[in-house]
């Protein structure tokens, strides 16, 4: 009853699309539960964007009639609870079930999957598209070593220059285990989750260290395997194991950690939160009691403007080099390893480019000995077509 009379819709990403019925809107489930897509019209997505589990049906309808002026009646309604609950996207038994199942799958698995769909699945045409993506920076090698990196998670295809100029840093270093932390686009109860599982692609599979991994859940105070399914379908950490293999074969261990959100969990300065701080020092004691040559990579994209992120605004070339403006200043203390003033940066503006590679290259910063970081590439993906733009960097420290 309650389903019915006040759906509550779960965590979804909505988007235009052009069909031969005009603009629609694309539906699809954030968290990855659900694989297909729903396609809705924008009157249709007006009624289910209102399932909050805090409107009724009547409320549906008289909200309906204020905006467009027509009589909603209560069966179309229901007709679109009942499809969104077929489709996993509502709070419910049916998608209880389903998460209990999906979870259990994953807990039992020794290796997380490629997942991503963002470049070939067969080794031999990933191994060619990793060297076309080399092969874009045209800069002669002589680079010094590097203890870290921050790169790209867009995708391959819109973001091959700045990959390619950015792990072009790695070739002939000496590396026993890459700490990688990742963005995850789905927020958890915890800042850090991690998982023992080895990463695969169709370049092999590479193993996580997972002796580090239990020592740091002995360490912490909060539950660091609590949120593990966000490992199964989150691409930031997967789309930097390629090139790792790629320069360095599955000879070497990896440290996956992926960083959620810090609104709603920072007060102030994430230094200051004390499951953070607790995180971090763990970290970084163990790493120095390992011995291991150790490289630290951020996936980490930086601005998200535009009707795609949910934005109302015209994007115009003005405001573009605005953003590039305020992410080069963002960047420069980076640059400068200057960790509080890089987060302060990010939260001036209230949060208008989200940033979401904030935690990941905070937690970097943290754990990291370097000297300084050095900006290797800046690069906009613009689409006007659309109304959006993301932005994305290689910086590397030493």
């Amino acid at each position: 009853m309650a389903l019915l009379e006040y759906p509550k819709l779960r965590q979804i990403e909505a988007f235009p699309v052009e069909t031969g019925q005009g603009k629609m809107i694309c539906i699809k489930d954030s968290y990855g539960y659900c694989q297909s897509n729903v396609i809705v019209s924008p009157a249709a997505f007006f009624i289910i964007a209102s399932f909050d589990g805090k409107h009724s049906v009547r409320d549906i309808q008289v909200k309906y009639t204020r905006q467009f002026g027509d009589i909603l009646v209560s069966d179309r309604i229901k007709e679109l609870i009942n499809q969104m609950d077929e489709h996993f996207l509502l709070e419910s038994e049916k998608f209880s079930e389903l998460k209990r199942k999906t979870e259990e799958e994953f807990r039992k698995q020794e290796v997380r999957h490629s997942t991503t769909g963002n470049y070939p699945d067969k080794k031999e045409k990933l191994m060619e598209r990793l060297r076309e993506i080399f092969s874009l920076s045209d800069e002669e090698h002589g680079y010094e070593p590097v203890k870290g990196l921050i790169a790209p998670h867009i995708d391959y295809d819109r973001g091959e220059a700045c990959y390619g100029k950015t792990y072009k840093f790695l070739k002939d270093m000496k590396v026993d285990l890459f700490v990688i932390f990742g963005t995850s686009h789905r927020d958890g109860k915890n800042l850090f989750i991690l998982t023992e599982k080895d990463f695969e692609t169709p370049l092999g599979r590479i193993k996580t260290d997972k002796e580090l991994v239990r020592n740091l859940a002995r360490s912490c105070t909060f539950d660091i395997f609590e949120d593990e399914i966000l490992h199964k379908g989150e691409h930031s950490i997967e789309l930097q194991v390629p090139f790792i293999q790629y320069l360095f074969g599955n000879n070497v261990e990896i440290l996956p950690v992926l960083c959620t959100n810090f609104s709603g969990k920072i007060k102030n300065l994430p230094a200051e939160d004390e499951h953070f701080s607790i995180f971090i020092k763990s970290l970084k004691g163990l790493l120095k009691e390992s011995n291991k040559k150790i490289c630290f990579i951020a996936g980490a994209d930086f601005s998200h403007v535009g009707f795609n992120f949910g934005d109302n605004f015209p994007l115009n070339r003005s405001l573009v080099k605005e953003i590039e403006r305020k992410d080069l200043k963002t960047i420069s203390h980076i640059e400068q390893m200057d960790s509080e003033g890089f987060y302060k940066s990010v939260k001036a503006d209230e949060d208008f480019r989200k940033i979401c590679g904030l935690p990941p290259v905070y937690a970097l910063m943290s754990v990291i000995d370097a000297e300084k970081g050095k900006l290797i590439s800046y690069d906009q993906w613009m689409d006007y077509n659309i109304n959006s733009t993301v932005s994305f960097a290689g910086i590397r420290f030493y």
